[in-house]
């Protein structure tokens, strides 16, 4: 049976230092609303525990937690980031 598992963000192909200057860049923008600010954080939070040897699952599970938020926030970081790795963008939503 085929996977449908999206491609896995190991860190072979993650250049850390140049994701997280991108980042802090980003963060930096005074025309970002609070929730692409709070989204941007998380990434980078996430980047730095993988930065530091954390497996995908172990950092995208601690940072959702260190929200008070539980599994399907951890899913949502981990499409975000791997969605900022490949496209240099966030996800917005608009709310009518």
């Amino acid at each position: 049976m085929e996977s449908t598992e999206p491609t896995k963000l190991t860190n072979d192909n993650i250049n850390f230092e140049s994701v997280l200057l991108d980042l802090k860049i980003l963060l930096n923008d005074k025309t970002l609303s609070f929730q692409s600010k709070s989204q941007l954080q998380l990434i980078f939070q996430f980047i730095n525990l993988r930065k530091m040897g954390y497996k995908v699952m172990d950092a995208s599970q601690i940072v959702a937690e260190s929200i008070e938020k539980r599994k399907y926030q951890a899913e949502l970081i981990y499409i975000w980031t791997k969605n900022f790795l490949k496209n240099k963008t966030i996800l917005t939503f608009k709310h009518d």
